[in-house]
């Protein structure tokens, strides 16, 4: 994909003195130290409309998207498998973890943990030298925190389940998985489980001697393993290939990922979330910002300093990428979530100016 000059300008007119402000708020975070790098690209379904990197960082970097990974993995592999009838929303989690059974967890299905709502803790350390497979028996024959559909609760569990349950049914790995349906399909050259040997002088780092390898701690630990919460890289080419593929109904370039009917179902939101996707949590805020319609646009974030978001009314996407983390962890935390939605409502402003 070749990515046109900075201030490609759409049919809406939208001016490059408006962009220009979104120029000043990028170059702000940097000069803050909000991150060494970072990439935006702003787009509709034909076009880029804005792409701007600054510092250390351009269209092709390699960044840990965290868990964005819940999306760009696994809720579209979730959702390959249910179109292909290989799987069922409505199927119980004790059907794949026996070790899931009590009188509240027997009525909790995938469904469930693809909306957060199925019970579950938001995460569970790994101990010391544990195997997957028993951390997997753990969290599965542990109590419950709530009573499943009472509330929702933002959950790197239920993805980790999750994407165990791709494995069980297609017998490969979550990252062999999604690279055959999803990346290889919509020629995301530079998304993976991991980075490889050509792609490490683009990785961006997340902190001093996690260059290239995955930053969460649980997906960390399981290395080699892939994990459904957490571990995929990628770059801002491949990100707004994957954006452009969503706001097409699960379909780029005569590449059919999703039929309509399966995409309708996954973004359909009960209660903050749909499947998968975040539409109105309180992790949605800074992402939507105070422009982009709520309940209407969609999207993710990670933890390392990631966002996609996307917007069915005015057709537009747009991804951001940086790596917060390597600027400290808790010092960044509360001023990149301000950054955030004042770049979001930035973007949202220049979109509806002209809608």
């Amino acid at each position: 994909m070749k990515f046109l000059i900075i201030y490609l300008i759409m049919a809406t007119n939208s001016s490059a003195a408006q962009w220009g402000q979104v120029d000043n708020i990028l170059s702000d975070g940097l000069d803050a130290r909000l991150f060494p790098g970072s990439s935006l690209y702003v787009g509709d379904l034909d076009n880029v409309i804005y792409e701007k990197s600054v510092g250390d960082s351009n269209s092709s970097r390699i960044y840990d998207i965290a868990s964005l990974t819940k999306i760009v993995a696994t809720t579209i592999s979730i959702m390959i498998l249910e179109e292909k009838g290989d799987i069922s929303l409505s199927d119980k989690v004790k059907k794949y973890f026996p070790e899931f059974s009590s009188d509240e967890k027997d009525k909790v299905t995938l469904e469930d943990l693809m909306r957060h709502r199925a019970g579950l803790p938001s995460g569970a350390s790994p101990l010391q030298n544990e195997s997957l497979d028993l951390y997997l028996k753990r969290i599965t024959s542990a109590p419950l925190n709530y009573t499943p559909k009472s509330k929702t609760v933002y959950s790197d569990l239920s993805f980790i389940l999750l994407g165990r349950i791709v494995e069980i049914v297609s017998g490969k790995k979550l990252s062999e998985f999604s690279e055959e349906h999803i990346y290889v399909p919509l020629k995301m050259k530079n998304t993976s489980y991991g980075v490889s040997l050509n792609g490490q002088n683009q990785c961006a780092p997340t902190s001093p001697g996690y260059e290239c390898v995955v930053h969460d701690p649980t997906a960390n630990h399981f290395l080699p393993a892939t994990l459904g919460n957490a571990g995929v890289f990628s770059s801002l080419e491949d990100l707004a290939l994957f954006g452009r593929m969503i706001l097409s109904k699960g379909e780029l370039n005569g590449v059919r990922i999703l039929s309509e009917e399966t995409f309708s179902k996954m973004i359909l939101a009960i209660g903050p979330r749909g499947l998968g996707w975040d539409f109105t949590s309180e992790y949605s805020l800074s992402p939507r910002g105070e422009v982009f319609p709520e309940g209407i646009s969609f999207g993710h974030t990670g933890y390392t300093g990631t966002t996609i978001w996307l917007d069915p009314k005015s057709k537009t996407y747009y991804v951001f990428l940086s790596n917060r983390v390597y600027m400290g962890d808790e010092r960044t935390k509360k001023l990149f979530s301000e950054f955030r939605k004042k770049l979001s409502t930035a973007i949202g402003k220049i979109i509806y100016s002209s809608y």
